[in-house]
């Protein structure tokens, strides 16, 4: 018999190593209750573009960078956070957890870099009827030290789950239905001027904020110098520090121009020219890729409707050149990686 349980031992303790492995993201459930909370059941609505990619985390120095996993679906996870939080008091309402973007970046090799994870989420009240009634959104994009992405992405859901967690739905807000709640951008994109107007004031915006909102940092004195096609070389805009005089405005330092009402996005070293098409603004670069990448905004957004925030691209450089489309995320201004096309815009 001992030798029979010395042969089972070790295959019980690889099974447990395994279901909980070192690069698994986890949920982390606080001791606290949420008190006169409302809702104590849960609906997970997946609506993340990979739902199979959680990206990827260093572990340590032993186990290097990884593929984050997970031990248990985000879904089980979600809902055993809200039954172990939910009061007494609570009024046993559902609310509905629709996750938008979750997804974990290393960052750079550099030991003193830090590591990112993009965090998109929406809560919804749900009824008996199966209606959907707005309550929050958080759009942030949080960056830590390597080893500590995981923690500080699961104190970020839980927090915002449970901060809404004693919250009710406006009275006026409108009731959707399951096919609106997973079309959300477009509600969203019907609340940002820069969807909605036609007209788009010429200017130098040097954030996504004011371009969203339509008012230019910068609304007189604009020179355009050199144009290649639809991107735009050179431009001058007045130097405040020197009446009177001008100086070269760099894409870096500007989110985007607009000449005669169209909006031309910085990118690396030019200014692209953009253009709606199926309610996503978009524009095209040309550069030498080896495959598909993974964008991330790196400034952190604001939770709720006037969301807003920083950009950014990650693009496997290498191979031949071809003309890349971006689309532009209508929450922060991220850059989204998307097909090879032909340059016909």
């Amino acid at each position: 018999m001992k030798r029979v349980l010395f042969a089972v031992l070790p295959v019980l303790l690889s099974l447990q190593l395994y279901a909980q492995k070192k690069s698994d993201f986890n949920i982390v459930i606080p001791e606290s209750k949420v008190e006169n909370s409302k809702y104590n059941a849960l609906q997970y609505i997946e609506s993340r573009p990979d739902s199979y990619s959680l990206g990827i985390v260093y572990v340590n120095a032993w186990n290097g960078i990884q593929e984050v996993t997970l031990s248990a679906s985000l879904e089980s996870q979600l809902e055993s956070l809200i039954k172990s939080v939910a009061s007494s008091a609570d009024d046993a309402k559902t609310m509905a957890v629709q996750m938008r973007a979750l997804f974990f970046d290393f960052g750079k090799k550099g030991k003193d870099d830090k590591a990112i994870c993009s965090l998109r989420m929406s809560l919804y009240e749900k009824d008996e009827n199966n209606s959907y009634y707005f309550l929050n959104t958080i759009d942030t994009v949080l960056t830590t030290e390597k080893k500590e992405i995981r923690q500080a992405a699961s104190d970020m859901i839980t927090s915002f789950i449970t901060d809404n967690m004693v919250a009710l739905t406006q009275e006026d807000e409108k009731a959707l239905t399951m096919d609106e709640v997973m079309d959300i951008d477009f509600y969203e994109k019907n609340s940002i001027p820069f969807y909605t107007q036609d007209l788009i004031p010429d200017g130098v915006y040097k954030t996504y904020r004011s371009l969203m909102s339509l008012n230019p940092d910068i609304a007189s004195g604009i020179t355009i110098g050199k144009q290649d096609g639809d991107d735009i070389k050179d431009v001058k805009i007045p130097d405040e520090k020197k009446p009177g005089k001008t100086k070269t405005l760099k894409a870096k330092e500007a989110y985007a121009i607009v000449v005669d009402g169209v909006p031309y996005i910085g990118f690396d070293n030019d200014f692209h020219k953009a253009y709606k098409q199926d309610d996503d603004w978009r524009f095209v670069i040309t550069q030498k890729v080896a495959g598909s990448g993974f964008s991330l905004g790196v400034g952190v957004g604001v939770g709720g409707r006037n969301a807003s925030g920083g950009v950014g691209l990650g693009i496997p450089i290498g191979g031949k050149k071809e003309n890349i489309e971006i689309f532009i995320d209508q929450l922060n201004g991220a850059f989204i990686w998307g097909e090879a096309i032909k340059k016909e815009k």
